[in-house]
């Protein structure tokens, strides 16, 4: 993503002190046969850091199970090394994230504003 001169409105869920938290809507329309469809929705969530041009998704809510999604989370963390040490240890648990997606958010702010 690059900076456009466009706005998009996204929902605030999380202030902390350096990190920011969004929600946003989106919908994909799935094609089950020749005349029929339905369509999804879910609540993506992003953050961005003070500095940051671009929010970064992070988590689009699914049903059922997701393979992976530790690793995916790593992808979306991956410049703050802390976090991936975090995503990794016993002290993180998938089932609390997707319980509470913000957790990561409390954590990620906690590790920009110590500078560690």
């Amino acid at each position: 993503m690059t900076p456009s001169p466009k706005r998009y409105f996204w929902l605030v869920v999380y202030k902390g002190k350096k990190v920011t938290g969004y929600i946003s809507t989106a919908s994909n329309r799935v094609v089950t046969g020749v005349m029929s469809s339905y369509t999804e929705r879910s609540l993506p969530f992003s953050y961005s850091v003070d500095g940051d041009d671009i929010a970064v998704t992070y988590h689009v809510p699914m049903d059922g199970t997701v393979i992976g999604k530790q690793a995916d989370l790593k992808r979306m963390f991956e410049r703050f090394p802390q976090m991936c040490e975090y995503i990794d240890s016993k002290d993180f648990s998938l089932k609390a994230f997707k319980k509470n997606p913000l957790i990561l958010l409390e954590k990620l702010d906690e590790i920009v504003t110590s500078g560690k």
